[in-house]
């Protein structure tokens, strides 16, 4: 079974990462690269923490009709 919670604490740990890395980045990133680096790893992590619990829930939502459909075809 998927550990819902432990898969956000790894999230939300490396999105700390993720933030502390875009500072720095702002701070002596002379080019921009690291910066925009940082920032697109940032963008990303933010949308996965976002959408996991969205996706988690449609596929539940979704096995649960199939459960259903099962049901009802094996009765029927």
């Amino acid at each position: 079974m998927f550990d819902l919670a432990g898969e956000a604490r790894r999230l939300r740990a490396s999105l700390a990462v993720a933030l502390r890395w875009y500072e720095v980045a702002l701070e002596g990133d002379e080019t921009g690269h690291l910066t925009a680096k940082a920032e697109y790893t940032r963008d990303q992590l933010e949308e996965e923490l976002f959408l996991r619990p969205v996706r988690l829930a449609t596929r539940s939502a979704v096995d649960v009709a199939c459960a259903l459909q099962m049901r009802y075809l094996s009765t029927a």
